[in-house]
């Protein structure tokens, strides 16, 4: 039983290294099955589930990674790892940002990111989103104001 598992968790490891080498060439595709994979070789481990989140992030899929970013989270309160932390919850804080869900961004941000430089831009981009949402909020106000001046830049173009 004990060998059973020792080999589900070598497997695991093999894929996850196989998506890390996927994932530095560029590959996602292959990247994104190797770390699922692993993930499902090694369910209770925070790292494929980063990976994957990464993967989803770079392809642009914002809500996804988020998903996989609070799977991880959940994950480090029974095995903490600071550092994996801090990582996820600046890619959480990004991809719920970049999905325009500025509040969501801020939770995940909040007070148990550390300072850094990535915990100052999100809290800029929040602000700014925030401002854009108030000076946007009707969309068919905005349109007429960019046709009124669309008019005024025909002469230009």
């Amino acid at each position: 039983m004990a060998s059973e598992a020792s080999d589900a968790v070598q497997a695991a490891l093999a894929a996850r290294e196989r998506g890390n080498a996927f994932y530095k060439s560029g590959d996602l595709i292959q990247a994104e099955a190797a770390y699922n994979q692993a993930i499902r070789l090694a369910p209770t481990d925070p790292r494929p589930l980063s990976n994957a989140s990464a993967v989803k992030f770079e392809m642009g899929n914002y809500m996804g990674a988020a998903i996989f970013c609070e799977k991880v989270l959940k994950l480090l309160q029974s095995n903490p790892d600071p550092d994996l932390e801090q990582k996820v919850r600046v890619r959480m804080g990004k991809s719920y940002m970049l999905a325009r869900r500025p509040t969501q961004a801020a939770k995940a941000v909040g007070t148990n990111l550390d300072a850094s430089e990535d915990k100052r831009q999100i809290e800029q981009s929040i602000q700014a989103v925030e401002v854009s949402d108030q000076l946007f909020s009707d969309p068919a106000k905005l349109r007429g104001q960019l046709l009124d001046r669309l008019s005024r830049l025909k002469f230009a173009l």
